[in-house]
């Protein structure tokens, strides 16, 4: 078995030969096309030649020989049949030169010594047009000097036929061997080339998923320029963690990384599960949305569910080996989303719903989830909902807001991984 080392990583023989099943089928049918179309052009020599063997020799070109040839490519049209490529193209071409033996003996049955031209071109066209892999190439030429070897007993040649016959054939076959190795090998390093291209494209598939969402990763792919849309109908998410900035100060560069990651790898994951879109961090905030890219008709009770399930999970969350609460800002009404810029782009969004949720969580308190009177009208009568009052937000001037306490469906208190079902 060969094993090619492609990028750290190994390709068998096997997946090679699948992909050559795949290709095969097309240089086999224009390979054999031309063949038959020259093959059958010596029947016009034949009959200005040898015009007594014109009407035997044609019956097996035109009746026999190339019958069962077009017969294996139509066959190798059908996908199922192409893991048989490598047989086919050997017994084609067993075929072939089985009829050029035929009319040699049929019009020197003595075997007298000259030159074989037909046997010596057959034999070069079936090892190199066709493209036959190695064992596939040995076992024609064992078999085409086997059939050599036993028509010169046969015919008890002379010294000369036989240095003739042996010199021309076995030539052409020790020839078409070493190009046929050489044909495999360039293929081979085709494929590897290609498997190589395909590592690296998908690489960039999913680094490209993993920055995007999944339909927008999508466009992006299809088409270049900036990804803008308007939603007129999302709910937005601000989070911070509550005393980062001292917390931070105690704490290593590499040890506040680790503890950022874990806190918002597990983030990630909730909002997976209860169907949200994260868009981005800055620092120590979070920044996640419902209802876009892709719409969605309970986006207010989607962010909702998050940020509860993100209160319920802070108590099990480090930062500096202490227990982290977060301060949560929600708002509902419409953002314009896309992504922008020629480097370092991100899916982003912009409007007055992204500020206003963001002053929603900066005025939060400290551990609670502060949510707007558009969100509150979204998801009245489901969750327990405190009235704040009004509070001044920088910009807004003052804002009538609720605080969630929790959700009056019991179905909602289970832990974070049964999100899934509404996700």
């Amino acid at each position: 078995m060969f094993i090619w080392q492609v990028s750290s990583k190994q390709f068998t023989d096997e997946e090679f030969i699948a992909d050559y099943n795949k290709e095969a089928p097309k240089n086999l049918r224009i390979a054999t096309v031309f063949a038959l179309g020259f093959y059958n052009f010596f029947a016009v020599l034949d009959y200005f030649s040898r015009p007594e063997f014109f009407a035997k020799h044609t019956f097996i070109r035109l009746g026999v020989v190339t019958p069962i040839l077009l017969f294996m490519i139509a066959a190798m049209r059908k996908v199922k049949n192409r893991q048989y490529a490598r047989p086919i193209i050997l017994a084609g071409s067993i075929i072939t030169t089985l009829s050029v033996f035929y009319f040699e003996l049929d019009k020197n049955p003595e075997m007298i010594a000259r030159d074989p031209v037909g046997l010596v071109f057959v034999v070069m066209f079936c090892l190199t047009a066709l493209r036959m892999l190695r064992r596939e190439a040995h076992l024609y030429v064992a078999s085409v000097m086997v059939i050599v070897i036993g028509l010169l007993l046969r015919a008890q040649a002379s010294n000369a036929a036989w240095f003739s016959y042996l010199v021309a054939v076995g030539v052409s076959c020790g020839l078409g061997i070493g190009i046929a190795q050489i044909i495999e090998n360039s293929w081979r390093r085709n494929f590897a080339q290609k498997k190589i291209i395909q590592q690296h494209e998908a690489q960039a598939v999913a680094l490209l998923e993993m920055v995007f969402p999944v339909n927008i990763a999508e466009r992006l792919k299809s088409q270049s320029g900036s990804i803008a849309e308007y939603s007129g109908d999302v709910s937005v998410l601000f989070a911070d963690i509550e005393g980062f900035t001292s917390a931070s100060q105690s704490l290593t560069p590499a040890a506040l990384v680790a503890d950022l990651d874990a806190i918002f790898s597990r983030l990630d994951e909730l909002c997976v599960l209860c169907g949200c879109e994260k868009i981005k961090t800055i620092g120590d905030a979070y920044l996640a949305v419902s209802g876009v890219p892709l719409p969605a008709s309970d986006h207010a009770d989607r962010v909702v569910r998050l940020a509860l399930a993100m209160q319920k999970d802070s108590v099990h969350l480090k930062l500096g080996g202490q227990s982290i609460r977060f301060r949560i800002g929600i708002h509902s009404g419409p953002v314009v989303a896309g992504v922008i810029g020629r480097s370092r782009f991100s899916y982003d969004l912009w409007g007055d719903t992204v500020n206003t949720a963001s002053r929603m969580e900066s005025t939060a308190p400290a551990g609670g989830i502060q949510i707007s009177s558009e969100t509150a009208k979204l998801i009245s009568g489901r969750y327990i909902l405190e009235p704040r009052g009004e509070i001044r937000a920088k910009g807004k001037g003052m804002l009538k807001t609720w605080i969630v306490q929790g959700a009056m469906k019991s179905d909602l208190n289970n832990e974070p991984q049964q999100y899934d079902k509404i996700a």
